[in-house]
């Protein structure tokens, strides 16, 4: 059991110098982790922005979450979101998502779409607090490792899940 005091974040704008941080949190997260290459090329496209949870106060040193969303024609799509495996369950992935979904109705984009594995309950049950809908079923989406070590990697089924804006 992790005992915390409470921390108070803030959302920002990533910077340059928090994509080593963000590489560590994704692969922290992720089987299938995404490099500072990456993340460069992701975010240099157009219409993609990055946003960081930082703890408020002195002495925090980077990122403890951060989301990755693209926006076109009216619609968003948000591509990662993670959060440090120190930091989980300290509301971040809340204040990213309630952020961006602030940011987005500001810009009256219409609708905000993401996938997720229908094993990860934990993101289900975030994501239907707030008002995501399932729309879609993509079969064996996500590759996975085994937990244990010499068991097979599994396909999981993503879930696209839509949430209204307007």
């Amino acid at each position: 059991m992790k005992l915390f005091k409470k921390y108070e974040f803030h959302v920002l704008e990533a910077q340059i110098e928090d994509y080593s941080m963000l590489e560590a949190i994704h692969a922290q997260s992720f089987d299938r982790s995404w490099s500072i290459d990456e993340l460069v090329s992701t975010l240099a496209v157009k219409g993609t922005q990055c946003f960081v949870a930082n703890i408020r106060g002195k002495g925090s040193k980077g990122p403890k979450g951060f989301i990755i969303l693209r926006t076109l024609a009216g619609q968003s799509e948000i591509l990662t979101i993670a959060t440090d495996r120190v930091y989980r369950k300290c509301g971040i992935a809340r204040l990213l998502l309630e952020f961006v979904i602030r940011k987005l109705q500001v810009e009256r984009v219409e609708q905000l779409y993401l996938e997720v594995g229908e094993d990860n309950g934990a993101a289900l049950g975030l994501y239907k607090s707030l008002k995501f809908k399932q729309i879609a079923t993509r079969k064996a989406y996500y590759r996975v490792r085994g937990r244990l070590e010499n068991e097979a990697a599994q396909e999981v089924n993503a879930l696209v899940m839509q949430l209204e804006l307007r």
